[in-house]
């Protein structure tokens, strides 16, 4: 595991007491498209900040501490992020998204440096393809 996140340039420690491991890097929060040139925000604090599975049913009645949940941001300095940030940024996603009823045979294609994209819950069987290229 070590050798793997030294290659991976993680940074990690493990936490004596019980051998649990915690591994974490650090990005920069803009990025240059490649077609455009256009700086941009890509990041997604909101959805690995550990108060979103705080906030999950998947996680009710469950306590763990913070630095514990499957993924937990922070700035680039180690320190936290505060909340009223935190809940910015997902208002500002939520003021920006737009939802659409999927049908049967649907496709959609989007610009992943573009759009942040993700689902609400749904109901029934689903069958989702998808297909990255660098193009």
């Amino acid at each position: 595991m070590e050798e793997f996140l030294q290659r991976e340039k993680f940074n990690y420690e493990w936490e004596m007491d019980t051998g649990n491991l915690y591994y974490w890097y650090t990005l920069p929060p803009l990025a240059t498209h490649p077609i455009t040139g256009r700086k941009i925000w890509f990041t997604q604090p909101n959805v690995h900040h550990n108060t979103y599975y705080k906030e999950s049913p998947m996680f009710d009645g469950v306590t763990f501490p913070d630095h514990m949940y499957p993924t937990h941001t922070t700035y680039g300095d180690g320190s936290e992020i505060d909340p009223e940030v935190i809940e910015h940024i997902r208002a500002a996603g939520w003021r920006n998204a737009v939802g659409f009823p999927w049908r049967k045979r649907d496709v959609l294609v989007l610009d992943n440096l573009a759009v942040q994209h993700g689902r609400l819950s749904f109901k029934g069987d689903r069958q989702i393809l998808a297909y990255l290229t660098a193009e």
